[in-house]
């Protein structure tokens, strides 16, 4: 099960559109679903830069109140999760993963809790062999409960503990949904790291929306600000049997990446990307290419 994540929660939509769907960073994927009533089964396999085969294969599975799942991994790292919920107060979900790791002989047990409601969203994790914890709670508020603020706290045997707050406001204004969002990552050693920043802006009003995000990185220690720029483009309307869209994203650094995805029909659908540094083109070319396929049944 995907857990609830403090920087998703905050500006979800922007992270997605720089990070998913960009299959460059393999030579190849290829990802089967099949899903059902209670059960779905989720099987990938991909060929690494490296010239690596790997595999996964998760079972997901759903029996009265507990929401189960099983992942298995070539590398030798296996998991079991378990969540339940409550029937006493149904926002909140308590369960554990257990995780195994053959190569290197190693267990590792995390329990976890998460509560979501319309004016909380919190996640509480704490690995008791590992004596780490990660903690955090947003809070909504406004009219529309459009407002976000909050804070994540992660440490590890109280040696360290770094910390985020964050803060986030969307709007909808003539079709068009704006998302700010702003977050200062920091530790007991330096009060304020890093400040994140997003905006995002979506227009819903058309069949085939556009989406446009732009995020900085700012390093306050060493004085540097990565910036970023992304637009996705869907180029049919989003219930189109082949369906079909194109994405891009740059940096300050002149990286480039652009994706293309189209459906085939109602079982297959591709991904084909390039990566590539803009200022080297004519002279060095450092161009990297994927493809994912994506199944269906």
């Amino acid at each position: 099960m995907a857990p609830l994540k403090f920087d998703k929660l905050l500006c979800g939509p922007s992270l997605d559109l720089f990070t998913k769907d960009f299959p460059h960073g393999n030579v190849w994927e290829v990802e089967h679903v099949a899903k059902g009533p209670k059960l779905e089964l989720n099987n990938s396999v991909l060929l690494s830069k490296a010239e690596k085969l790997s595999g996964v294969a998760t079972v997901k599975h759903n029996v009265f109140n507990f929401d189960t799942e099983l992942k298995l991994n070539s590398a030798g790292v296996h998991s079991f999760d378990v969540f339940g919920h409550s029937p006493f107060c149904p926002k909140l979900k308590v369960g554990s993963r257990y995780t195994h790791d053959g190569a290197k002989n190693k267990h590792s047990l995390l329990v976890t809790s998460e509560h979501v409601s319309d004016l909380v969203s919190s996640r509480a994790e704490v690995s008791p062999l590992a004596l780490s914890y990660n903690v955090f709670s947003l809070f909504h508020f406004g009219p529309a409960k459009n407002c976000t603020v909050g804070a994540e706290v992660v440490g590890k045997k109280l040696e360290k503990i770094n910390f985020t707050l964050g803060t986030s406001y969307k709007r909808v204004l003539e079709g068009n949904t704006f998302l700010f969002a702003l977050r200062l990552a920091g530790s007991c050693d330096q009060l304020v790291e890093k400040v994140l920043g997003n905006a995002h802006v979506t227009n819903e009003g058309l069949k085939a929306p556009t989406s446009l995000s732009v995020a900085f990185d700012h390093s306050v220690k060493e004085g540097t600000t990565a910036l970023s720029f992304g637009g996705l483009w869907h180029l049919t309307p989003l219930d189109h049997p082949l369906g079909s869209f194109l994405k891009a994203k740059c940096d300050n650094n002149a990286r480039v990446s652009v994706a293309y995805g189209q459906k085939l029909n109602g079982t297959v659908g591709l991904v084909f990307g390039v990566d590539f540094d803009a200022k080297k083109l004519a002279s060095e070319p450092d161009l990297k290419y994927g493809l994912k396929l994506n199944l269906t049944s």
